[in-house]
């Protein structure tokens, strides 16, 4: 039996819970920010985000390539059909073409091994749980990384050793990231899909893909000192796939960086079923 004293505690924990679910969210989280923005300075605070330079640099990189291929596959149409005749125009359009087919070569190079590499030791340094679901380290799904072999690649990508552990899927807590005080969480499981594994790797893949049809190109421009409109036709008829391959790459890359990257709206602070209204 509970003596008086634990009896008054207890009735005070209960009220001070009362008092803490009843004040609003927003109250507790406007004092945060505005507090952070007048310490860090309002012009400022987006920059000093420790993964701005690896996410910017990353985006950035990705418009390039894209903007390079789309650009490789134009030039690549007038070489096949062109607008007219002229030397004058023939030799523009060879001249665009190699220039394109360049810049893509060394964009989609810059972006994997530079640019992802940053990228990668930001994400498991920040963001470990997305890190798990992006290389599936789950028993409960084909582990595609394992299968073919390459699963001491993000390692090295992420902590510059093949043979550290990366973070395990089945490990995460299913409610790590819910308020133990609400009695309905929204959010039921706060772990990122799995499905964000097959999206990446997708990418990885078709990322490859592009970089070995830009050497394959540059090659024939540079080894065998062949002009671009003396190509093999279906060489260039593949230039129109890779922008369209492109495109797929950087929506891939869109979705590995958007889905699950609930609950937070405000890493570790606000989730994003709280933040969401009806505006």
């Amino acid at each position: 039996m509970k003596s008086p004293e634990q009896l008054a505690l207890a009735a005070g924990d209960s009220k001070a819970v009362e008092k803490l679910l009843s004040t609003p969210l927003a109250n507790v989280l406007d004092a945060i920010l505005v507090a952070t923005v007048k310490h860090v300075g309002v012009t400022m605070v987006t920059f000093l985000s420790p993964v701005f330079v690896p996410s910017i640099l990353h985006t950035i990189g990705a418009a390039i390539t894209v903007s390079a291929f789309t650009a490789m596959a134009g030039f690549t149409l007038r070489l096949v059909k062109p607008a007219n005749s002229s030397v004058e125009y023939r030799r523009y359009v060879e001249t665009s073409f190699r220039f394109a087919t360049t810049v893509a070569l060394v964009a989609i190079i810059v972006q994997g091994l530079v640019f992802g590499h940053m990228l990668g030791k930001a994400i498991a340094y920040y963001n470990p749980e997305k890190l798990a679901a992006m290389e599936g380290t789950s028993n409960s799904i084909l582990s595609l990384s394992r299968l073919l072999g390459i699963d001491k690649i993000m390692p090295l990508i992420a902590y510059d050793d093949p043979n550290a552990k990366l973070p395990d899927y089945d490990s995460i807590l299913v409610d790590w990231c819910q308020c133990k005080l609400a009695p309905n969480p929204a959010i039921k499981d706060c772990r990122p899909p799995l499905i964000i594994h097959y999206f990446y790797y997708t990418k990885i893949g078709f990322s490859i893909l592009l970089g070995i049809y830009a050497a394959i190109v540059g090659a024939y421009m540079l080894l065998k000192r062949v002009q671009p409109q003396s190509m093999p036709r279906w060489l260039l008829l593949v230039a129109p796939l890779a922008t369209l391959l492109s495109q797929v790459v950087s929506h891939l890359g869109w979705f590995v960086g958007e889905v699950g990257r609930k609950p937070w709206t405000v890493y570790g602070v606000m989730t994003v079923d709280v933040a969401v209204t009806a505006n």
